[in-house]
């Protein structure tokens, strides 16, 4: 069976090989976004110590929220357009002008929220500094170019420009992070790359691509925002309660024990984005235009690359879950028993995320947005509350079941929801 579907990935491949450079470009980027940080995940723990780690961990998490707000969904809906808009210069331009002065526009209104959350909140105004400067890769991301050269389907480029970044984060902490006291280097460091980066990108994109900006026009803005709705509220909802997972335990607990959750998250992320998150964001474009040639074909490519991840994390996990404990020891230098718990714990919900994630990719697809809305939407409040009484509860423990639980429910609904589509008529 394994030689039939590799077999079946071979000729997908030569077929459609933009699919494959894609996925390299993408799955290079997410090696360095997730290999590079392990390399310095350990120096960070032992030279910062697992408060101060976990506290700078609480202010990203933070940032987060900050940072679905800024995007709106545009990853999503923005490259859906541009994809569709390929051989049209003069339309993608437009695109991506509208979701730039739209993601500005957010920023600013985001920034204003968070002086108030500093005015409002002891905990927060008490690391005032930190939270500041921890907003600045949250508006950095205003300028990124991601959604246009994923749907120009050449994120090569991205991929050069995301490798330079990381290789400057990873020398700089080495550098300059050397005592406990460098903490508040870090929301610094990392903010001045994100807006390098993503100026870098636009600046490419203009100069490579013949990207133009246009001036603002309300009524294009709008139906951008329109365009973006349903993937901004699912996306916001997707990830707020992942965001939740820290928040919740920053609000209830003290950075020690954030820190030591935050340690399992990270590791646990290592697995659920590589390879899968680079695959989802390649054949997306592709499987949208797809859809549009012949709906039971895409449903199908989409059932193929299910199944080949559905076989691929069955094998994993299992094999994952005895290794828990070296790897934390092996990161942290000490196997705090709760790390090693609650990685395991997010290594289950690891392996229920990726049984659902190309059926789940595929309402959008297939344009079912609303639904795609709803079921993001339920998941969000119910993961969001689950979090916060879980974390007040039960601490770690409660904040790794709940996610859990949100990640089981999202795959009970899209096996129920997701069938082939109907034969075109006649």
């Amino acid at each position: 069976m394994i030689t039939e579907l590799l077999a079946r990935a071979a000729d997908l491949v030569r077929r459609d090989p933009a699919v494959l450079r894609n996925f390299l470009a993408l799955g290079f980027i997410q090696i360095t976004n997730y290999g590079l940080p392990l390399l310095t995940m350990p120096y960070l723990v032992r030279t910062l110590g697992i408060a101060n780690y976990g506290l700078l961990a609480f202010a990203q998490s933070l940032g987060q929220y900050f940072k679905l707000v800024i995007d709106y969904g545009f990853d999503l809906s923005a490259t859906r357009v541009i994809s569709l808009a390929q051989d049209d210069p003069g339309a993608r331009s437009r695109a991506y002008s509208n979701v730039l002065w739209i993601r500005l526009g957010l920023s600013l209104l985001c920034l204003l929220i968070l002086f108030s959350a500093l005015a409002a909140s002891d905990k927060l105004r008490s690391h005032w500094d930190i939270h500041l400067l921890t907003f600045l890769s949250a508006g950095a991301s205003a300028f990124s170019t991601v959604c246009f050269f994923q749907g120009i389907e050449r994120m090569e480029y991205i991929t050069y420009l995301f490798t330079a970044s990381r290789l400057v984060i990873t020398a700089s902490i080495f550098l300059f992070v050397r005592q406990e006291s460098d903490f508040y280097l870090m929301p610094i460091i990392n903010g001045v790359s994100e807006l390098v980066l993503n100026a870098a990108g636009l600046w490419l994109a203009v100069r490579r691509f013949g990207l133009e900006l246009h001036r603002p026009r309300p009524a294009e803005l709008w139906r951008s925002l329109q365009e973006g709705w349903h993937p901004f509220v699912s996306w916001l909802f997707q990830n707020s309660y992942t965001a939740a997972r820290t928040f919740s335990l920053g609000l209830f607990h003290d950075e020690s024990v954030t820190g030591r959750f935050v340690l399992a998250a990270r590791l646990s992320e290592v697995w659920q984005m590589f390879p899968l998150a680079s695959l989802l964001q390649a054949v997306y474009p592709r499987l949208s235009r797809l859809y549009e040639e012949d709906p039971r074909r895409s449903f199908a490519a989409m059932r193929r690359f299910q199944l080949y991840t559905t076989i691929a994390y069955t094998i994993g996990i299992p094999l994952s879950l005895p290794l828990a404990g070296w790897v934390v020891g092996l990161v942290a230098k000490q196997r705090f028993p709760e790390t090693v718990w609650a990685l395991q714990l997010l290594l289950i919900g690891v392996w229920i995320i990726n049984l659902n994630a190309f059926r789940l990719q595929f309402l959008l697809v297939s344009k079912r947005y609303p639904l795609y809305s709803g079921l993001q939407l339920a998941a969000g409040t119910m993961g969001s509350l689950l979090l916060f009484a879980g974390s007040w509860a039960y601490s770690y423990v409660g904040v790794a079941v709940a996610l859990n639980l949100v990640s089981a429910f999202l795959l009970a609904a899209t096996m129920h929801y997701v069938k082939e589509p109907a034969a075109a008529p006649g």
